[in-house]
């Protein structure tokens, strides 16, 4: 028999090209379920209202900052301010040193201005950003599953990302969070390129951009940040270790000379960067938190409002997560280490945060949906160890109940966290063109001026005059009024509330709106 030749000993070996028809198969399934995550994105994505935080963003977006919050209270206004119109907006670059009342950081509301300049200010337009850093993520993420675990694990892992619900809810907002998930996931892209094919100028400059640009982004992106400075200290030696701890360092200097000063000032005049209804009073504060944290990994993959309706089933699928990343945990193989740390790292920051300042971060998503990535990919890599026929039945099952709560949510629709579209159509059917409008709330961490905002994006024609108020009008005001015969009074504060505000005034049958009741009032004496 004819013996193989010996290689020569400093020869490396030459791998075998993956074959043209698996490598086409793959990407075009790859495609296939991109398309399907770009369908979802994308339909219905203008139809449920804009809600508070939506109508936040447009309007710093314009260069003001938080001017609703600033608006004057106690005194009749005859003149507008634009608040979300590109027409009276301050130039991009003053968004940077006008985050006024803002306890964010400013890069994605500078790239939304630029988005908006675009195409508009208009729900399409304004949600439609999201959409794409989304599906940029979606991209990512393929990308650092397949060098992690291959590529059919990668398709199972996309697949679960497209389809989850939590991740089409962000999708569809005109909010940060998109944004940062895939700033942070290019940067642990290219700390993964690093660590397998060497730490190139290329890849460690997209590196220390990519972490900068996450932190201005959004304050939440520190715990992520953190999370690959340790994986790299864990899996890099040497020169490799010591220019991608740099690239690190750089990002900081980036961060420092690009916003620090501002965030100085911001630290300063911002009333409270942890507000009241982020803290928790009850007694029972430790169980509440682990209760939340319960519930967070049901969350990652149906979202806060389907896993309100269907809790049980968010509670099944999330302990059936959290078991398969116990099984990766303790298979301790080095594919899984990535994400466990991610996990671990950007969820147990925020439990930490709770248990500290009696805060309750864990009970709104936005502020751990980072971390989801990570348990969508250890649910694909499990494969179950006893029939290789059906060894990922476990995270095609997770599909099966995925893509079942998205046709349930095509045919319910998206519901709205507030539908001030509905308030505005009131409004304009209701009140009078020149009719005097009062706004009432006195919560002081939501300003009346918020309604006032609704009022200016869905109603930018209206010219009616309009009166902000936090407490009972006093004398003068009292005065200049009895010069009207009626006003129209908006609060979301019940009528007991309501008694004592405008003396004299009576109201008439009431108008309830999905963000407070529209009070017809008339004058009835003198006070």
């Amino acid at each position: 028999m004819v013996q193989p030749a010996a290689q020569p000993p400093n020869q490396t070996p030459v791998p075998l090209p993956v074959a043209a028809p698996a490598a086409s198969r793959y990407w075009l399934l790859a495609a296939l379920v991109l398309a399907v995550a770009v369908f979802l994105r994308l339909f219905d994505i203008g139809r449920p209202s804009l809600w508070m935080d939506e109508l936040w963003s447009i309007e710093v977006s314009m260069g003001h900052g938080s001017v609703h919050a600033l608006l004057p209270v106690g005194a009749i206004q005859e003149k507008q301010i634009e608040l979300t119109n590109l027409a009276g907006a301050a130039p991009w670059w003053k968004i940077w040193s006008n985050m006024i009342d803002v306890a964010h950081p400013p890069l994605y509301h500078v790239v939304l201005r630029w988005w908006m300049d675009l195409w508009g200010t208009g729900p399409v337009s304004a949600r439609s950003l999201s959409a794409v850093f989304s599906l940029l993520a979606l991209g990512i993420f393929l990308d650092i599953c397949r060098l992690l675990h291959g590529s059919v694990v990668a398709l199972f892992a996309v697949a679960v990302m497209g389809l989850s619900i939590a991740q089409l809810d962000f999708a569809q907002e005109a909010r940060s969070y998109p944004m940062l998930i895939f700033l942070c996931l290019a940067a642990a892209d290219s700390l993964l390129r690093i660590e397998r094919r060497g730490p190139t100028w290329p890849r460690l400059a997209l590196l220390a951009l990519a972490l900068a640009g996450a932190e201005l982004t959004h304050y939440f992106a520190a715990p992520a940040i953190g999370v690959l400075g340790i994986y790299a200290m864990i899996r890099l030696r040497g020169r490799d270790l010591r220019r991608t701890l740099g690239a690190l360092v750089a990002a900081a200097v980036i961060i420092l000379v690009a916003w620090g000063p501002w965030f100085y000032r911001q630290i300063h005049t911002f009333p409270s960067l942890a507000p009241d209804f982020l803290i928790d009073h009850s007694p029972h504060h430790l169980r509440d938190t682990l209760g939340r944290l319960s519930l967070l990994p049901g969350q990652f993959f149906l979202g806060e409002i389907f896993m309100r309706v269907y809790p049980a089933v968010g509670i099944a699928v999330g302990t059936f997560a959290v078991l398969l990343w116990l099984a990766a945990c303790f298979s301790r193989r080095p594919d899984a280490l990535l994400w466990s740390l991610w996990l671990i790292g950007i969820v147990g920051s925020m439990v930490l945060v709770d248990v500290l300042r009696h805060a309750v971060f864990l009970y709104y998503l936005r502020y751990t949906i980072l971390a989801s990535p990570a348990l969508y990919a250890l649910v694909a890599r499990f494969s179950w160890p006893w029939t290789q026929r059906l060894k990922h039945w476990p995270v095609a099952a997770v599909l099966v109940v995925l893509a079942t709560l998205v046709v349930v949510r095509i045919h319910q629709g998206v519901p709205s966290k507030g539908n001030w579209r509905q308030f505005a159509q009131i409004v304009d059917a209701t009140v009078p063109p020149d009719a005097l409008v009062v706004v009432y709330h006195d919560d002081p961490l939501v300003a009346p001026g918020l309604w006032y905002l609704a009022m200016r994006y869905y109603l930018p024609d209206s010219h009616r005059p309009w009166l902000l108020l936090r407490g009972p009008a006093d004398a003068e005001l009292l005065r200049q009024l009895q010069r009207r015969d009626s006003l129209w009074l908006i609060s979301p504060d019940p009528p007991s509330v309501l008694q004592n505000l405008l003396p004299g005034w009576q109201r008439q049958r009431t108008q309830p709106t999905a963000v407070g009741t529209i009070y017809p009032m008339t004058r009835t004496a003198h006070p």
